[in-house]
């Protein structure tokens, strides 16, 4: 008889099973992160989170038996204190676990998630002994969303990483075990690279509710997705391809700018919401066009001066006979 092979355990046995994890911010990132941690073999020793049902529930899913509303909470025994708190209590939240006199700092490892703080906002806790950096996953993590389906859309994504020599090592190994890869960021440059990721993910999809805004009043048979989808992935597709500069195509990259304003006149009309979002995409295009060779500078400068004068007249309030 052939042997059964033996069975998979759920959670994986590599290094990462021999460290001690806690975590304070129990939202969609900090939960996210966690379990996958969980199940790649670590111990969660403790979860602080303003909130006490998502972080019951997290902590039923991780086995861990120290749930609290207290930073006072967090175990001695952490080997990796995660922070995953929004960055407006970033410091706040860094100050009170910096007085906590039972934590071992020298032993421990501190990240933070966010994307536009350095590891700046950990000087505190650098100076208790602790060795700190900042590791942001590139990925949105909508609440609606399952943690099984946030935890599945870790694999194969970036880290912005950055921090100090000793601790970036360690970090990066954290990130391996999360199916990850770093990307290293400099310490001055993390508000711009957060702004890159704002631009790849939140500005998306502004850009996805105006097209949607924008064929309401059209009343299509088919729903908007089922008519823009096309249009939208291949225009995407052929930008990555290549570059943006040679996917550009449309009105405003042919100079056409008579286009332009009955697109601006219609949305007046039916969407004004929309247009001085249509003005601001219509000004980086033509720069991008301009910068391309599509458009000269003085077709540039003629684009701008009539989207100007639109904008000003579009919000002087209209005249009652």
């Amino acid at each position: 008889m052939k042997k059964r092979p033996a069975a998979r355990t759920k959670r994986s046995q590599n290094a990462s099973s021999r460290l001690r994890v806690s975590l304070v911010g129990a939202g969609a990132v900090g939960s996210t992160l966690l379990t996958k941690l969980f199940e790649q073999g670590c111990e969660v020793v403790s979860i602080v989170s303003r909130s006490g049902k998502p972080a019951l529930a997290l902590a039923k899913e991780t086995q861990c038996r120290k749930v609290s509303t207290s930073l006072t909470d967090i175990s001695a025994d952490t080997d990796i204190l995660l922070i995953a708190v929004p960055d407006t209590a970033m410091a706040e939240v860094v100050r009170s676990v910096a007085s906590q006199k039972h934590l071992r700092f020298s032993r421990m490892l501190v990240v933070h998630t966010s994307g536009v703080h350095s590891t700046e906002v950990l000087k505190t806790l650098q100076r208790r002994g602790a060795a700190v950096a900042s590791m942001h996953p590139v990925q949105s993590f909508p609440k609606s969303k399952p943690v099984r389906a946030r935890v599945k859309s870790l694999e194969g994504i970036a880290y912005g990483v950055e921090g100090e020599a000793k601790a970036l090592e360690r970090v990066n190994t954290l990130v391996r075990s999360l199916g990850g890869r770093s990307v290293h960021v400099s310490k001055d440059l993390k508000p711009l690279y957060h702004a890159a990721c704002v631009f790849a993910s939140n500005y998306g999809i502004a850009l996805l509710n105006a097209v949607m805004e924008t064929c309401q009043p059209l009343e299509f048979r088919a729903q908007w997705r089922e008519v823009m989808l096309p249009l939208f992935t291949s225009s995407v597709e052929n930008a990555l391809k290549s570059s943006p500069s040679e996917g550009l195509t449309g009105p405003i990259a042919r100079g056409d700018f008579a286009t332009v304003m009955m697109h601006l006149d219609s949305l007046q009309r039916n969407a004004p919401q929309l247009v001085p979002f249509y003005c601001a995409a219509g000004v980086e295009t033509a720069r991008i066009a301009r910068t391309k060779g599509d458009l000269s500078s003085a077709q540039f400068r003629d684009l701008l001066d009539r989207l100007r004068r639109f904008i000003r007249s579009s919000a002087k309030p209209s005249k009652r006979s």
